[in-house]
């Protein structure tokens, strides 16, 4: 049917793409209702499938296309909106939904661990705090035990001792009566005229047994009757007993006459009045009179004698209770002192036993003063305290003491223990003063009234002690214990949940390496292999040959697996099937192997994974499968695993979006990679028909395609042009078949493939791929102008890559010179650990602006720095230094004006020191990563320089600065012509220069006058910051600039002197190193100038017809008098033999580039074994090329009419593509 003769026709001039030619439905069934949420926010946000979308159109074939009509594709521009097809998209869903369902079903067992952890670490936890708690209260209630059990122990012997210490004070004091009576009777003396002789020192004695009391007196009981009388005894005797008292104390300071206030009657002391009174003498008896007291404190005036204590209510209650009761009697008091008990001791007429005490009748008293707290005393260990002790009374007093080791202190009257120990009481009887336990109310003495009835009730009474203990006390015996143990409890819980948690983390992350490397070897399976193949392999215990296999087969089987490395393979089915309906790509970069014989093999990679990896995006975009890189070749595959109708449309927007990617990527790559970057291209090769895949066992198992299909796709490729999409008639006329005939071109020629005969070929285009292939012809690019930034990455993503190709190619090399030139600055800065001094300044000033010639500052030996260890480790990361905006501003002015100070020569121009300073970089960056491999070892001069074998150059930033800087500069301002011809025509600077090194001195003034402008303060400061480095860096630009000019055979000559006495002297030491790396950075730059004959051998002829074309202008121009081309066949080969070969061979000998120098070595005796060979033709290509170029620069119009002559650069003929991809057949290029 023709085009136009239906009406329903697609109109494919309303898709959102020319070449994909379907059109969005208007009415699609949707899928989001049976999505779960996130796949249908995934789905809303284009996050699943090309198109944004899960729908399934109405009424579509397999293909995707309508079944009732087929659009007409039309081209459109190059930014083209790409779609899936219906069923690429139902594909992606359901792999999404898959995994969907694979992370529901992980998540719900990862919630599951977690939730069994939960509840491991929650019983832990309650397992701690029960423990603990039990162990705590447990220790805690055995601490209470003992505390209460050493309580009541020493509870039992406070009451023990007191008691024996009690009794033992009143038997005492009763003792000391009863001597008082039987020294009366010894000395025939009668009561109450009784006088105790030594009355002191008994009483001393008394006094110590009685708890040290502080008073004991002897008072007689005197009647009325008797007064007179006693009053007269005392007269007497009183004097006389005083002063044995003070004779005993040796108290001389005075007499008994002396002492004053003695009274010589009955007296009593009024406390109102504060003195003493007279006893009336009708006072009624009986009087108790202070006769004999202890202590006798004379010195105070404290001489109470004669005092009658009857007058003292507590003492007269308590001499009546003695008298009752014929014993011991008390009265408790609070004094000054303490808590004391007037202790008041009947004395008898006669000393009776005890059945006779009836008959006993009281004639005096012993009065003893006690202070309870003394009894209470040295009861305890010194590191025992807290424990009160109540003193009560039957009577109703009550006094409490508190006991802290051997002391005891009075606090006061009351019971005045913690209540809270009042479950702890010990109670125990203390003293008994009367077995009666009764109140006395009878009120006379020896029948004579004291007072009134009233006034002389009396209690006897009868003592008892609790003993409470207090929180000091306890706390002695309730230490830290509990709470410590309680705590190591828990810790080792929490230790057990701690190391349950580590092992946990430790199989958490051993699991999540595991899974990683699965996850990780999973994606390189499903790299490697499509998704069913990569499901397949995973379940080939399911592919398992049958039992049922015939005899003779498995018999076979068991032959072959006798011969087979590996013979668990024939254990199970080969993974293979034959796909009908497919379309094989092969992509090829022209010009990569000549590009990658000038880069250091970091760059290769960088180059390859950037652009494979752009590939790869664009086909998980297409539904491309790709199979594998051989090479710098990309073969992908359409229609496999999943039959795909468009299989051929897909492969042809796939090609043409690579096509496009890849022009893109190179130039942007050009500002990194360097030189040439640009100029790389991709030549494609498609067909389409079945091939058979699968994946080939063994080691390095990979998924492989095998048929005639591959095999014609290569040669569509290898006989194709760059920049083209060469296909088969077989892919042609699946694109015609439905309906996009208009993208194809047929090949004017015929083809002639190896293995096939002549061919009939297509050319795939659309209006993009014309357009962009009518810009390439033309020359323009388009783009924005953003630089990328430094990376340390090994490959770039497309979004890294800003709009570099909108630079041209010059303005490419200027910013990878510049991001050149910042690596090595930043390194220079982290290597300071000075300022610049002003002294800079002045040096700047007049270097370089002496009377002399730049020749003749060349040096023998430049001294590099010594380094020691600590230097190199001080040194800061260069990947830390940020240099200034103004520095890299500066840095690329000036090399724009560098570049600007080039002449458009034909060789020494500005790309020609651009590829001098790329194999300068390379061969430097050699030299640094080999010296890094070395450092550990002994390669070192006097100890102070890590990188000896290179000699120092690794070890300074600012030597490898210069020598890159010094390549970009050597041919500033060159003439197009040799040394020789300037000095032949005479010209002012050759006289200036006296015909010597002309054209390099002249470059080195051009560039250093440039570089000491005021415009470039920041980066001189950047690359020098003294004058000794200024001066090494500006001697270090002289030589190596100087070193370029090879045509002088005086300085050759010196220059190879001091490379063998360099190199064939062994003298150790500093200056035979220096002398090492001079001649060293020379031949290096030597061999740089020159390296495009120690390339590969396009790279090689490239530069050499340049160089012609060059030498060829100044043979016109009459600058020269010879034709190059008569002897440039014979003089290539001289060059190779007498310099270039030479030159590898020392590079190779001095063992400072390493595997650099063996490269160099072997591609310079390849290309003079191959310019040999093909030299005499190659030089009349050139002077043919030559003449066509002086055609086209008269304005003649000598165009050839065929495709291939007038093919430009850009676009290269047939026959030049076959040749550039052809290596030399001779050589030492296998050692390459």
């Amino acid at each position: 049917m023709p085009p136009n003769s239906s009406s329903t026709r697609h109109n494919p001039a309303s898709d959102h793409d020319g070449i994909t030619g379907q059109a969005p439905h208007p009415h699609r069934p949707t899928l989001m209702g049976r999505m779960p949420p996130s796949l249908r926010r995934m789905s809303s946000n284009g996050s699943l499938g090309g198109a944004g979308h899960l729908d399934v159109p109405h009424g579509s074939d397999h293909g995707g296309r309508s079944s009732s009509s087929r659009g007409t594709p039309q081209d459109d521009d190059a930014t083209s909106v790409y779609s899936f097809t219906t069923h690429q998209s139902e594909d992606s869903t359901t792999k999404k939904a898959k995994r969907y369902l694979e992370m529901q079903v992980a998540v719900q067992e990862e919630d599951r661990v977690k939730m069994s952890k939960r509840i491991m670490l929650i019983f832990l936890f309650l397992a701690a705090v029960a423990t603990s708690l039990a162990t705590y209260f447990l220790l805690r209630n055995a601490q209470e035990d003992d505390f209460e059990k050493q309580f009541r122990s020493y509870a039992s012997e406070i009451v023990s001792v007191s008691t024996e210490h009690v009794e033992n004070s009143f038997g005492s004091i009763e003792a000391f009566a009863n001597s008082i009576t039987s020294a009366a009777k010894d000395a025939g003396e009668v009561f109450p005229n009784v006088t105790v002789p030594d009355y002191t020192s008994k009483a001393i004695r008394v006094a110590e047994l009685a708890a040290n009391s502080r008073l004991v007196t002897y008072a007689p009981l005197v009647s009325a009757q008797e007064r007179v009388g006693f009053e007269e005894y005392a007269r007497n005797n009183i004097y006389q007993q005083i002063q044995e008292d003070l004779d005993y104390l040796n108290i001389d300071s005075v007499t008994a006459e002396e002492v004053p206030t003695i009274p010589k009657v009955i007296s009593y002391f009024n406390l109102t009045a504060k003195s003493k009174f007279q006893e009336p003498e009708a006072a009624p008896g009986p009087f108790l009179v202070n006769w004999q007291r202890y202590p006798f404190e004379v010195e105070k005036g404290r001489v109470f004698v004669m005092n009658n204590m009857m007058r003292i209510p507590t003492i007269r209650s308590a001499v009546v209770a003695a008298n009752q009761t014929l014993q011991a009697t008390s009265s408790f008091l609070e004094a000054l002192l303490g808590i004391e008990s007037q202790v008041i001791q009947p004395v008898f007429q006669d000393v009776l036993p005890p059945h006779r005490d009836s008959e006993r009748q009281m004639v005096g008293v012993i009065w003893v003063v006690l202070n309870w707290a003394n009894y209470f005393q040295n009861l305890l260990p010194t590191n025992v305290n807290g424990i009160y002790v109540t003193l009560k009374s039957s009577c109703g007093f009550a006094a409490t003491f508190l006991v802290n080791g051997l002391e005891a202190t009075n606090l006061g009257l009351g019971d005045l223990h913690d209540p809270s120990y009042d479950d702890l009481v010990y109670r125990a009887d203390f003293f008994n003063f009367d077995n009666t336990d009764a109140s006395l109310t009878s009120a006379d003495v020896n029948g004579e009234q004291v007072g009134t009835q009233e006034d002389n009730v009396v209690c006897v009474d009868q003592l008892v002690l609790e003993l409470y203990p207090s929180d000091e006390f306890k706390e002695s015996f309730s230490d830290k214990e509990p709470i410590i143990y309680a705590v190591v409890v828990f810790c080792i819980f929490v230790f057990t949940g701690v190391v349950f948690l580590i092992f946990d983390w430790t199989v958490r992350k051993r699991q999540s390496k595991v899974e990683e490397r699965l996850t990780a070897q999973d994606k390189i399976v499903s790299n490697l292999f499509p998704g069913t193949i990569r499901d397949r392999l995973y379940n080939m215990n399911d592919l398992e040959t049958s039992d049922t296999d015939s005899m003779s087969q498995q018999t076979a089987r068991r032959e072959l697996r006798r011969d087979m490395d590996d013979p668990d393979i024939l254990k199970s089915r080969p993974i293979a099937d034959l796909y009908l309906e497919t379309t094989v790509i092969f992509a090829d970069i022209a010009g990569f192997t000549a590009w990658s014989s000038t880069r250091e093999p970091g760059h290769v990679l960088m180059l390859l994974e950037t652009i494979y990896g752009a590939f790869d995006k664009i086909a998980h975009r297409h539904n491309v499968f790709k199979v594998e890189t051989i090479g710098d070749c990309y073969v992908a595959v359409t229609g496999l695993p999943e039959p795909n109708k468009e299989h051929a449309i897909c492969m042809a927007r796939f090609a043409r979006d690579c096509m496009s990617k890849m022009k893109d990527l190179t130039r942007k790559l050009e500002v990194s990679l360097g030189p040439d970057t640009g100029d790389l291209s991709i030549r494609v090769g498609l067909h389409s028909g079945q091939v058979t895949a699968g994946v080939l066992r063994g080691e390095r198992s990979r998924f492989q395609l095998f048929g005639d299909t591959v095999n014609t796709a290569s040669r569509m490729e290898s006989t194709g042009k760059v920049e083209m999409i060469h296909m088969s008639s077989v892919t042609a006329e699946i694109l015609r078949a439905q309906g996009y005939g208009q993208w194809v071109r047929q090949r004017e020629d015929t083809v002639v493939a190896p293995g096939k005969g002549e061919m009939d070929t297509f050319w795939l285009e659309t209006k993009g791929m014309t357009k962009a292939r009518e810009r390439v012809e033309q020359g323009l690019a388009t783009g924005n102008a953003d630089m990328p930034p430094p990376s340390s990455k090994v490959y770039f993503e497309e979004d890294e890559l800003h709009g570099a190709d909108g630079l041209d190619k010059e303005q490419r090399l200027i910013e990878w010179i510049v991001e050149t030139l910042s690596e090595n600055l930043r390194q220079i800065v982290a290597a300071r650990v000075t300022s610049r001094p002003a002294s800079v300044t002045r040096e700047e000033q007049v270097i370089g602006k002496g009377d002399g010639i730049v020749l003749e500052e060349t040096k023998d030996v430049i001294e590099l720095p010594k380094l020691s260890v600590d230097d190199l480790a001080k040194r800061t990361d260069p990947d830390t230094i940020r240099l200034s905006p103004e520095v890299v501003d500066q840095l690329r002015h000036f090399i724009t004006v560098i570049a600007c100070m080039y002449p458009k020569n034909a060789f020494h121009n500005f790309e020609h020191a651009s590829h001098v300073t790329a194999s300068v970089h390379k061969l430097l960056a050699r030299i640094v990563k080999v010296d890094t491999t070395r450092q550990t070892e002994s390669f070192s001069y006097d100890g102070v320089d890590l990188a000896g074998h290179s000699y120092g150059i690794t070890s300074d930033p600012l030597t490898q600065f210069a020598v890159i800087f010094s390549a970009i500069i050597h041919d500033v301002d060159h003439p197009g012509v040799g040394n020789a011809v300037l000095i032949k025509e005479k010209l002012p600077l050759a006289a200036q220069y006296k015909n010597k090194s002309i054209a390099e001195q002249n470059s080195v003034d051009l560039a250093w006058q440039l570089l000491m402008s005021d415009e470039y303060e920041e980066l001189r400061s950047c690359i020098y910051c003294n004058p000794s480095e200024l001066r090494r860096f500006r001697q270090m630009v002289v030589n190596i600039v100087m070193a370029t000019d090879i045509a002088d055979k005086e300085i050759n000559g010196l220059r190879k002197e001091r490379w063998n006495k360099a190199f064939a002297e062994q003298a150790p030491g500093n200056d035979i190193r220096n002398a090492k790396a001079t001649i060293v950075m020379e031949h290096l730059i030597q061999a740089s100038d020159v390296s495009h004959c120690m390339q590969h051998w396009h790279i090689y002829r490239k530069w050499n017809e340049m160089f012609f074309q060059e030498c060829m202008e100044a043979y016109q121009s009459g600058r020269s008098d010879e034709d190059p081309s008569k002897g440039w066949y014979q003089g290539e080969i001289g060059f190779f033999d007498f310099y270039i070969i030479p030159l590898a061979n020392k590079l190779d000998t001095c063992g400072v580039f390493g595997v650099s120098s063996h490269e160099y070595l072997g591609y310079a005796r390849a290309n003079r074994n191959e310019w040999e060979r093909r030299g005499k033709d190659i030089v009349q290509e050139y002077l043919a090329n030559w003449k066509e170029l002086q055609q086209s620069k008269q304005g003649i119009d000598a165009m050839p009419s065929t495709e291939e002559e007038s093919a430009d650069e850009s676009t290269p003929t047939e026959d030049q593509v076959e040749e550039f991809d052809q290596e030399p057949v001779e050589g030492d290029l296998d050692n390459v």
